[in-house]
């Protein structure tokens, strides 16, 4: 999530021992863990989900805490968000989770 809380801007692969690399590579952003059912491609270590994928971000499990949350409260069923090069409709915001689906 980019720092204004606008933008997804990338799914990708999560190891432990590359947590600190991945907070190099998105200085200004929040990290979230999620989880991903469904095909998708790879590149490098960016996840690109195919169509009709399901992507449920835990919104209360933030790496590197900020002073902030997730901010599902400003999102309603059927938004679209970008999801780096995918595109997304919400289809469950409830307390913990938001749950996207792959357009």
């Amino acid at each position: 999530m980019n720092k204004e809380n606008t933008e997804i801007l990338d799914l990708e692969l999560f190891d432990e021992k590359q947590a600190n690399n991945i907070k190099k590579r998105y200085p200004e952003s929040k990290l979230f863990i999620g989880l991903l059912r469904g095909s998708y491609e790879l590149d490098k270590r960016r996840v690109r989900p195919n169509t009709g994928a399901t992507i449920t971000i835990f919104t209360e499990r933030q790496f590197f805490p900020n002073e902030e949350f997730f901010p599902n409260k400003n999102f309603v069923l059927g938004d679209e968000l970008d999801l780096g090069k995918a595109r997304a409709k919400i289809i469950s915001n409830t307390k913990g989770e938001l749950v996207l689906e792959t357009q």
